[in-house]
């Protein structure tokens, strides 16, 4: 009447009668003029559905460290680190993961030079320390230029990967008469075992071979880690002869080793 136009009243879809009184229930997600009225002076509980907005816009999902910085080179991640906001959770929290990781590397990278090795310690310090960690020994000869180069080299890896474990020791006073066209001679240990015995230079790239190339020779055996994405010996190893990688077993070289009377040939 009188031209206004009153809200309609939702269909009831129960209706139940005590007394004088009627109860009408809405549809569920349905409300009547009344009930939003009272929620408004907070006299009603908000909706199922209201709830879970507000919870969800309430509830803030916390990114994952360990993706968002996922590639990065550990100077990017120590940087981002120092120009983090104290009160950013994200970063304080791979802060202290990194912490944790860092001291862990620590308890690990406990060499970092080329150690002089004698024959009387080969078992203990070279096989049985690969229990613990990888050994490489570098079998060399002062007067062999490619063997001296690769020394020089040998310190650089083993400065960068201080978690391997770095050996050299005179090719002739490790094997009696070891011939010298096999020099330098490397060999990789892991588990109680010679995992690979690479002969001659050339499988690190040639006489000009860099640390890279060793570095990448040694990561593809598993002995260090590496962010190299490709080979550094491919264009040298187009001119590069003599690389012969010798996989044998640990008694078998041991036996090499201790034997007195073997004339140190070339087991294959």
């Amino acid at each position: 009447r009188g031209g206004a136009q009153s809200r309609p009243r939702p269909k009831p879809v129960k209706m139940s009668n005590m007394g004088s009184s009627t109860t009408y229930t809405a549809p569920k997600g349905q409300t009547t003029e009344w009930d939003d009225i009272q929620r408004k002076l907070g006299n009603l509980p908000p909706l199922e559905d209201e709830k879970e907005e507000e919870e969800e816009e309430e509830e803030e999902v916390a990114p994952d460290p360990e993706a968002e910085l996922e590639g990065k080179s550990d100077d990017e991640i120590d940087a981002l680190l120092d120009e983090a906001d104290g009160d950013d959770r994200f970063m304080e929290e791979y802060r202290r993961k990194r912490m944790e990781q860092m001291k862990e590397r620590a308890k690990k990278e406990v060499f970092g030079i080329v150690m002089p090795l004698v024959k009387a310690d080969y078992v203990r310090e070279v096989s049985e320390a690969s229990n613990d960690v990888w050994v490489v020994v570098h079998l060399h000869q002062d007067y062999i230029e490619p063997s001296q180069h690769l020394a020089n080299i040998m310190g650089q890896v083993a400065a960068k990967h201080r978690a391997c474990k770095f050996m050299r020791i005179k090719a002739d006073t490790c094997i009696e008469d070891y011939p010298d066209r096999h020099v330098p001679t490397v060999l990789v240990y892991k588990d109680n075992d010679c995992k690979a015995r690479l002969v001659g230079i050339g499988n690190f790239g040639g006489k000009d071979c860099t640390a890279k190339g060793v570095e990448w020779v040694l990561a593809e055996l598993g002995a260090v880690e590496t962010d190299l994405e490709s080979d550094p010996r491919e264009r040298r190893m187009k001119v590069a002869r003599g690389a012969d990688v010798i996989r044998t077993s640990h008694a078998d070289y041991d036996h090499e080793v201790s034997d007195e009377d073997d004339d140190g040939g070339d087991r294959r």
